[in-house]
């Protein structure tokens, strides 16, 4: 008999923990002020109890829920982050303390990426690649130097708009790891940042190149053969050091 009362107390104090089943509000926009809701026909009360944010921030809120006949809304404002947020809640359904939970997810354009979007967009991130690597071929294939310097700056914006692409797809997609994201969009800053340097060392190589060739030129003019003139180049930029 007291084997059979333990188990109906147990099982009394689980099934409220089992009724706390996670409901799906929607997508949203980051940053957007959501009104929630919830039904409840026999409630005196509901309340939001807290929230949790992606990176498992909890925000006690404890705040009562409006009441309007039998529908209970309170609205939130949710930060400027995307990812999953849970809701957590409690009414008096049928005069006892009943659990809820809210899933409210926050996307850059408030939509879920379709088939077709993602399609489209590791489509086009596997089309740059390819060009990508075509260029990186080509750069060491190239004897001219102005040919070379060319096709490194198509590679250096290629690789610019995969890394953008990379970093604009794992923010729609991956809202639950921040760390990926966060390495993407470094790896885009490095990349876009390293392009300003890029762009003084290449113009000073170029007139470093075109000088040495002018050199070159001149000599080969008055009958000296290329690698005889381009060994003379070598031996006085050493004797100017």
């Amino acid at each position: 008999m007291k084997k059979g009362v333990i188990i109906v107390l147990l099982l009394m104090s689980i099934i409220p923990l089992l009724s706390a089943t996670e409901i799906e509000m929607g997508v949203y926009q980051k940053g957007s002020c959501v009104e929630l809701i919830q039904l409840c026909g026999d409630c005196t009360y509901n309340n939001i109890t807290s929230i949790i944010y992606p990176n498992v921030t909890k925000v006690i809120l404890d705040e009562e829920m409006t009441k309007r006949g039998t529908e209970y809304n309170y609205t939130y404002c949710f930060p400027n982050v995307t990812g999953e947020y849970l809701v957590n809640g409690v009414g008096d359904l049928g005069g006892s303390d009943n659990v809820w939970v809210y899933v409210v997810t926050l996307t850059p354009d408030g939509e879920m990426p379709t088939t077709s979007k993602l399609l489209f967009h590791y489509g086009s991130i596997f089309i740059l690649f390819l060009f990508f690597s075509l260029t990186v071929v080509g750069i060491f294939k190239f004897d001219n130097y102005i040919g070379k310097f060319a096709l490194y700056w198509v590679a250096h914006v290629l690789l610019i708009a995969i890394t953008f692409m990379l970093w604009n797809g794992s923010t729609n997609l991956l809202t639950s790891a921040p760390f990926v994201i966060s390495f993407f969009w470094l790896f885009f800053l490095f990349i876009t940042i390293s392009a300003f340097p890029m762009v003084i060392l290449s113009l000073a190589w170029i007139y470093y190149i075109h000088l040495t060739c002018d050199e070159i030129m001149s000599m080969m003019e008055r009958g000296m053969d290329e690698s005889e003139a381009w060994g003379r180049v070598k031996s006085r930029r050493r004797g100017r050091r």
